[in-house]
């Protein structure tokens, strides 16, 4: 007897899934666009802005980084400067790349 009414159950399920379906989907999509939830897309344009500049300011930067960390003289075990010393070296190659 169980088996009788899941198999209508189920039945009855699958005839409703259509036409529910198409309701939940509207819900989802307005929640994303009152939230303003950002899709892949939006990600996948912010990975892509992140890499054009990374590679615009690539070579200068390592070679920035390369001269503020040389020699394992101050001080710290590892042997690298502090992580302001490099935030600021990098913030004083992007302004020469700028022309400032």
């Amino acid at each position: 007897m169980s088996s009788s009414r899941d198999f209508v159950a189920a039945t009855f399920a699958d005839a409703l899934l259509p036409i529910l379906r198409r309701p939940v989907e509207d819900v989802i999509y307005e929640t994303i666009d009152t939230r303003q939830i950002p899709t892949r897309t939006d990600f996948t344009e912010i990975r892509d802005l992140v890499n054009q500049l990374r590679a615009a300011l690539g070579p200068p930067a390592s070679e920035a980084g390369r001269t503020v960390d040389d020699g394992p003289s101050n001080g710290s075990p590892s042997g690298r400067k502090p992580a302001a010393r490099r935030r600021l070296a990098a913030a004083w190659t992007l302004a020469a790349r700028m022309g400032a």
